[in-house]
């Protein structure tokens, strides 16, 4: 995962050009750009460090702005509605039509679930499928998953909330979040394929961990992230899958905490008007320095998203590079402490709030 980092007067920011797209503005910045995979920082000497790798091998460099927000619990609240006024200020008709539109083709989508129409869906989503020569072996197996996720999305405990039925159509937490991946670029079948995941590795969680709730809801992340990096039904190629994953799966840490610092918009059906204004503020995240971005991420619920963020990325990380064995990576992380275990900031430390932000693990599109 290449990202780019901008040495800015001895501080660290994201470069604009990993995820324009997403609501960031390109800015003219005379400075060298260091191109490196997963950033890690340290605290060496009471200092924080970065460490990256370039094509010579790994590099540490220091003078990277590690101060976390340091405004008063007043003024957070302050900053957070003065976010609000702005994003329902920007709200646009081309926002409002794109709302209507991508809540009506999931609508549309989960009212019509046949076979038929499943499969030309999933080949309009992955159109490498026409331009690849594909075994009748290969061709078979794309059709089983895509038959086993249309039987899961239609079992009959239509009533779960995390069931994925018509049902989820007003369940505020699944409309913003599939406006916010249909917005990015996920496609319907892509979006049921990952919410298929995250209610197996649910209930999987709860099975593996009974008696632990954290480390129940650490593994369920780790494994809704593992697993769907590798399901065929949510995309034909392995970029596709990362890439689908990490829109759909963040998109929805960053769903869960607007809407908690944002009541209003955690409605029943939320609109049009509702859906563009929450796209407005997710794509705040993206202009911020540390400071302003941490603030976000203060009080009741912020360290659960970014424990959900640090594991949803280690999930992803070992569902394609490590063998099929998810809860034995997953103890062994646990064991090293490399997965978040609390939500306490023993756990979620600044300088893991750090590494997320260098690293971008809270953008859906990078």
């Amino acid at each position: 995962m290449a990202l780019t980092v901008v040495m800015v007067m001895s501080a660290f920011a994201i470069s604009a050009a990993a995820g324009q797209e997403n609501g960031r503005e390109r800015r003219n910045v005379p400075t060298q750009e260091i191109q490196h995979l997963d950033a890690e920082v340290r605290v060496i000497a009471g200092q924080p460090v970065l460490r990256y790798q370039t094509g010579e091998g790994y590099v540490m460099a220091t003078g990277v702005s590690a101060k976390p927000s340091s405004m008063p619990e007043t003024e957070i609240e302050a900053y957070w509605a003065e976010m609000l006024r702005e994003a329902e200020a920007a709200v646009t008709p081309e926002q409002i039509a794109e709302a209507y539109k991508i809540k009506e083709e999931t609508e549309q989508f989960l009212s019509n679930l046949s076979l038929e129409a499943f499969w030309e869906a999933y080949l309009a989503e992955n159109p490498e499928i026409s331009s690849k020569r594909m075994s009748k072996g290969e061709l078979s197996e794309l059709k089983r998953e895509v038959k086993a996720l249309l039987e899961t999305i239609t079992v009959a405990n239509t009533m779960s909330p995390n069931s994925i039925a018509t049902n989820t159509s007003s369940n505020p937490l699944f409309v913003y979040t599939r406006h916010f991946s249909g917005h990015d670029g996920v496609g319907v079948v892509g979006r049921a394929a990952i919410e298929a995941s995250g209610a197996s590795a649910q209930t999987d969680a709860a099975n593996a961990f009974p008696n632990e709730p954290l480390r129940q809801d650490a593994y369920r992340h780790y494994l809704w992230n593992f697993r769907a990096v590798r399901n065929l039904a949510v995309s034909v190629t392995q970029s596709g899958r990362i890439r689908s994953t990490r829109v759909y799966t963040t998109n929805r840490e960053l769903v869960t905490n607007i809407l908690r610092r944002y009541p209003s918009l955690d409605v029943t059906a939320p609109t049009a008007n509702q859906l563009a204004t929450a796209l407005n503020l997710r794509n705040n995240f993206f202009n911020l320095t540390f400071a302003q971005w941490d603030a976000l991420f203060v009080g009741g619920g912020g360290g659960d998203d970014l424990m959900d963020l640090w594991n949803n990325e280690k999930g992803r990380q070992d569902g394609v590079t490590g063998p099929n064995t998810p809860l034995e990576l997953f103890n062994n992380r646990w064991r090293a402490n490399t997965v978040i275990r609390d939500t306490a900031p023993t756990d979620v430390t600044a300088t893991r709030r750090l590494t997320i932000w260098v690293n971008s693990w809270y953008v859906p599109v990078r």
